[in-house]
């Protein structure tokens, strides 16, 4: 049996690798990708039904889909198996965020902060990413300086919390940091990225405005 269930850890990391390459805009084809990352994720939950990871993993990629409903039931799952998962909460707040259920969202993100009190990158992340859009200019930027080294992909939220601050100079910095590493990216290209997961049109849209205010090429 143990043989059995030590095999949902490979399916797991692949739905969680799988699942990245989609989430920065990495796959050829998203929806390929995305179908074979559902795959893992579901074996590796009947390979080992008490692995609150195989149900994080799975969640994630439901996420990446625009099931959300499926996401929030597959993360819940998850934390009545490991209720203390700062990163499954994390995850969770993510897709109250992209349904704009912002309040709730927020909630979710101070109950992984209780349980986490130094903040993990990915906490920090979703934080900022979830006040900004709950218009909190100056919370949102407190809690994306406690990201020590941000990727440029992060950029782009830095530079649409300076939109949201007033900083128009201060976002076309942050975003030249991301097209520096990400040359070819436009607006056409975002809209992709974030069409069908970021289903609070509200959001994506003020999202998708900053961005073009703050440099990124139509396309």
């Amino acid at each position: 049996e143990m043989c059995i269930r030590d095999r949902a850890w490979g399916h797991l990391a692949m739905a969680f690798a799988l699942r990245t390459q989609v989430r920065f805009g990495w796959a050829d084809d998203p929806e390929e990708v995305l179908a074979r990352a559902v795959e893992h994720g579901e074996t590796a939950v009947r390979l080992d039904p008490e692995n609150y990871s195989a149900y994080f993993a799975l969640g994630r990629v439901r996420m990446q889909q625009g099931e959300h409903e499926r996401a929030i039931d597959a993360f819940e799952t998850a934390l009545t198996l490991n209720p203390s998962s700062a990163d499954t909460l994390n995850a969770l707040a993510q897709a109250h965020f992209y349904r704009g259920e912002t309040a709730k969202a927020i909630e979710v993100i101070s109950r992984s902060a209780r349980i986490d009190p130094l903040p993990s990158f990915v906490h920090s992340w979703v934080s900022a990413w979830v006040l900004w859009q709950d218009e909190q200019c100056d919370a949102a930027s407190a809690a994306f300086s406690k990201i020590a080294s941000p990727p440029p992909e992060a950029h782009k939220l830095a530079s649409v919390i300076e939109t949201c601050l007033g900083n128009t100079e201060a976002a076309r910095t942050a975003l030249a940091v991301f097209l520096d590493a990400n040359p070819d990216w436009t607006v056409a290209r975002e809209e992709d990225l974030q069409d069908g997961v970021w289903t609070y049109d509200p959001g994506r849209e003020r999202w998708i405005e900053n961005l073009a205010a703050a440099g990124l090429p139509r396309g």
